[in-house]
Formats: structure tokens, sequence, C-alpha cells
């Protein structure tokens, strides 16, 4: 079982030694370098180094990043019309190059558990609250953007949009409010994913169980979705993939 301090230095390794910021000059709101919002991110980890709610969170995070999953799923592409093929998140017109999706999406699960820790405005989980999608999205509206001006207000070097993007991954989603972005979406659901899948400490390492485990935690979601607020279509072409094995929790 780790302490605060290993989950601390964890995500600090990680961050310093296996994560490329490279992208973050081509994520649009900012004129500064990636080297100015690296510092950035790094400064607004280092304040959260003694925040329980943030290291909970974020070791739940870190046994996602330690698999292939997100690069997994951003590799993937799905056929959309006339022949024309997409990957996951394609609608959001970013276009970043190499891998740089994949590290945009682990940047944006990283800020979200630090909204969902921020001693100011902690941010609540949909699920947690007896509340339908337009209830929620109108209680918490407020909280959501005094989170999004506390954080940008500390770190101004940082991208307002990754900062929002983030956040509306906090909200739930619905066909009949279906105003969140592909990459938020694709965000709300890694964070379930990976919740559910750290909830199974007693499972051994062995490619049987583990692939068993997976797809029956993203089947629990499709059930649940509306519970969790996600998006139950892009769950379900995740779910297909991962039967056909070309998703896997390997860890």
């Amino acid at each position: 079982m780790f302490t605060k301090l290993d989950v601390y230095n964890r995500l600090l390794n990680y961050l310093e030694n296996d994560f490329s910021f490279n992208f973050l000059d081509e994520i649009p709101a900012t004129d500064k370098t990636y080297i100015e919002q690296k510092a950035a991110i790094l400064r607004l980890v280092s304040k959260n180094e003694d925040n329980e709610a943030f290291l909970k969170n974020i070791d739940i995070t870190l046994n996602l990043i330690e698999t292939n999953i997100v690069s997994d799923i951003i590799a993937l592409r799905w056929e959309k019309s006339n022949n024309v093929t997409v990957n996951i998140i394609d609608d959001d017109k970013l276009s970043l190059q190499g891998d740089g999706d994949s590290y945009h999406i682990i940047l944006l699960l990283i800020i979200r558990d630090i909204l969902h820790s921020l001693p100011v405005a902690a941010l609540p989980i949909f699920n947690e609250y007896k509340y339908n999608v337009v209830d929620f999205r109108e209680d918490v509206r407020s909280t959501i953007n005094f989170a999004v001006d506390t954080i940008v207000a500390s770190e101004s070097d940082l991208s307002p949009l990754c900062v929002s993007l983030s956040a509306k991954s906090i909200l739930p989603y619905s066909k009949s409010a279906d105003d969140i972005s592909s990459i938020s979406r694709l965000v709300n659901i890694l964070f379930h994913l990976s919740k559910i899948m750290s909830s199974y400490t007693h499972y051994n390492n062995e490619e049987s169980n583990t692939k068993s485990l997976f797809i029956s935690s993203i089947n629990n979601l499709i059930n649940n979705a509306y519970f969790f607020g996600l998006d139950v279509d892009m769950l379900k072409k995740i779910y297909k993939r991962a039967l056909n094995g070309e998703i896997s929790w390997n860890k």
C-alpha cells in the first residue's frame, strides 16, 4: 500500500521523466510556451503534496496511467460516414501531433483530480448525489466556474482551455444536453473506469482474470451510464473493441 509520499513522488517522477508536455504548444487560448506551462503544472501539483483528497484520487489515476489504455483508445479508428474514419475525439478538432492527444487526456485527468480536491471549491461527483442531469448542472455551474478561475488565477501560465475541458468532464452527459465535447466525455469515462478497476485490489495479474474484470467494468458503466452521467454510445464503442482485445488493462 502506498503512503502519501509514495503517491506524490510517483506522480512527480512520471511528470518529470515519462510525460511529454510538448503538445501544450498546440493548445489554443494561451501564448505561453509548453516549458512555461510545464512549470505551472508542476507548481500546481506541488501545492497539493499534502492534500489527502488529491493524493487518494491521483493514486487511482496513476493506476490507469500505468496501463496503455489511453493510447490504445486514441489509436483506434471508427467509421463515421462514407468510409471516413475518425478517432474517438476527432470532433474536438485539436489535431494534436503524435501522442499529443493521449498526453492531453492524461493531463485533463490530473487536473480533474485537483478540481475534486480544491479546499476552496472541491467539485462533486454526479453519481454521489441524488440529482438529475439538469439540476446537477445548474447547481454546480457556479462552483465549476469558481474552481476554474481559482486555478487559472493561481497559475496564469496554464492554458485555461485545459482547465475548462477538465472541469466540463465533471458535468453529466445526456443526449438531451450534449454540449460536452468528446474529449471531456472520454475523460469522464476514464475517471470512472479507473475507480472501478482500482477497487479490485484482490485480483491477481493473470491475463485472463484481468481481461474479464476490465470487460465487466466497462459493461458495468454501460448499464449505469445515466447514473454516472456517461456517454453510453462512446462506452459501447470502447466495449466492443475491448471484447476484440484491441483495448486492454495492461498493468
